[in-house]
């Protein structure tokens, strides 16, 4: 059987991402929404948000006897996991007795854990049928449950009764936080500006207050983390991201454990600041921080060792870049290169982001002619640097090898050869250069290599327990969807070879990539 904290957060963690709107600025006291303002708006939401009670005459005390018989044997049969006859238990306690909230809580809390989100709101509905229950958490795990099902009405409704029911002065805690940002997300969609404002101001306090205690254990360290992630859950992004770094930024972890809740914070919070459009100077100045109070750490597997501030930089860039954020991937990895300018990754990895968007510098040819000499001298990433490098070429229409030295068709082939299996990007790259080279044929073998790559299953498979293991693994934080993160790695990709396949077949030109503008 599921706790009340398991099932809160299982409600938390099953809505959709939306981007909501950022938490205010910084507050220098305590704030919270005026009772006024909250009656005013109550006033419209009971009229709107209007609970059916449960019908029926007065339940006979025998009947009430037997149902509370059968709830308990719904208990015992949970504890041992036998759900299927808890679930038939409760059902018959709420058959004898409609108004056995106990029981209707239950039911629903079993329906969660089965998935079937519409039938535990109308079980938990029934359980607060009577306004005068005053249960705030089932109010939260039902508020929050309705606002996944987009009942946005029902969730205002009972998220408002919970925070009309908060003692006052309303003390700190995460489910208060987690209740005001699911009713400012339910007060948007409905266009109760005012109060939603007021309620960020006070999501904003909470924030501040809960964070002022800092991590002196394990324990809150991992709460902190909970919390994250059922900020994000529910879609309010700003806030959890702003919840990772404040506790790292405002406080100090202590304790044996200080390294693991340095390292899942900052992990959390270099993702959340990707997926929010920063760009990348924030990260720089966590780590910076983290640095400075001997903090630093790599990905959450590695909390125990520390890490050199140019590493931390090109894994935070890396992350950016998986993440689709490249103008804070170039920020972080240019960061990465003012501590080692040698890190051949950094190096190639802004290297190629700038053949990909342009102009290229002759700065930019420099870097990644240099970092090809010291791919091959230290055999270090040499596949993906020959890959930038023949890019490059590409780019150069230095397709054949001269006396200047090898050329696109050389160095992708090169990569290719070096790789367990060919990649479909390098692939495609090989085929754009055997075109404009004039070999059809061979351009036509690369793309055909390419496509049939893509298009097994196990290709896909394989790629796709990379992305799990990188977001439950590396990570250990999911954020996106795998099948989003394939589709935009090679989603697009499978359709532009099969387009150029079928161009050949057609007697068409096939539509290679674009050169980038050089500058000078």
């Amino acid at each position: 059987m599921m706790t009340r904290h398991k099932v809160v957060s299982a409600c938390a963690s099953l809505l959709v991402m939306a981007c909501c709107v950022s938490a205010s600025a910084t507050l220098d006291e305590t704030y919270r929404v005026s009772k006024e303002l909250l009656g005013k708006t109550w006033d419209v939401f009971s009229d709107l948000h209007q609970q059916e009670p449960v019908s029926g005459e007065p339940v006979p005390g025998s009947l009430r006897r037997r149902s509370a018989t059968a709830y308990i044997l719904g208990r015992e049969a949970a504890s041992e996991e036998q759900y299927r006859a808890a679930e038939q238990f409760w059902a018959e306690a709420v058959q004898l007795d409609p108004f056995n909230r106990a029981a209707w809580e239950e039911l629903g809390d079993l329906m969660v854990q089965t998935r079937r989100h519409r039938s535990a709101v109308k079980a938990w509905s029934n359980a607060l049928a009577d306004p005068s229950v005053a249960n705030t958490e089932l109010l939260l795990k039902c508020g929050l449950m309705e606002l996944m099902l987009g009942q946005h009405v029902d969730a205002a409704g009972h998220l408002m009764r919970s925070r009309m029911l908060q003692e006052d002065p309303m003390p700190a805690s995460r489910d208060v936080l987690i209740q005001d940002s699911a009713l400012i997300r339910a007060l948007r969609e409905l266009g109760n500006v005012e109060l939603a404002d007021s309620l960020e101001k006070e999501r904003t306090s909470l924030l501040e207050e809960l964070s002022s205690s800092g991590l002196d254990d394990l324990e809150s360290g991992r709460e902190w983390m909970t919390l994250v992630e059922e900020l994000f859950a529910l879609g309010d992004l700003e806030t959890a991201r702003d919840a990772s770094k404040m506790l790292l930024m405002g406080q100090t972890p202590r304790g044996e454990h200080a390294g693991y809740m340095a390292a899942n914070l900052k992990m959390r919070f270099v993702l959340l600041a990707a997926l929010t459009g920063g760009g990348g100077d924030e990260v720089i100045e966590l780590i910076y921080s983290l640095q400075e109070r001997d903090l630093l750490r790599g990905m959450p597997p590695d909390w125990h060792k520390p890490i050199e501030l140019a590493e931390a930089m090109y894994e935070a860039g890396a992350d950016f870049a998986t993440l689709n954020n490249r103008k804070g991937a170039a920020r972080l990895f240019s960061e990465a290169l003012a501590h080692d300018p040698a890190h051949v990754l950094a190096r190639n990895n802004l290297g190629y982001s700038s053949l990909e968007d342009g102009p290229i510098t002759p700065e930019i040819i420099e870097m990644i002619e240099a970092v090809e000499v010291d791919a091959r001298r230290l055999g270090a990433s040499l596949p993906e640097v020959l890959d930038t490098v023949g890019w490059l070429r590409y780019m150069q229409n230095r397709l054949e090898d001269d006396d200047r030295g090898a050329g696109a068709l050389s160095l992708l082939a090169e990569s290719i050869t070096l790789q367990e299996e060919g990649d479909p990007i390098v692939l495609d790259h090989l085929g754009d250069a055997a075109w404009k080279a004039g070999r059809p044929e061979e351009a036509a073998r690369a793309w055909s290599a390419a496509h049939a790559r893509l298009a097994d299953p196990t290709f896909r498979g394989q790629q796709m327990r990379n992305f799990n293991l990188l977001q439950g693994g590396l990570w250990q934080f999911r954020v996106v969807d795998s099948a989003s993160m394939y589709d935009r790695e090679y989603g697009s990709l499978l359709e532009k070879v099969a387009d150029k396949l079928a161009a050949i077949r057609e007697g068409r030109p096939p539509a290679v990539a674009i050169r980038r503008p050089f500058s000078d």
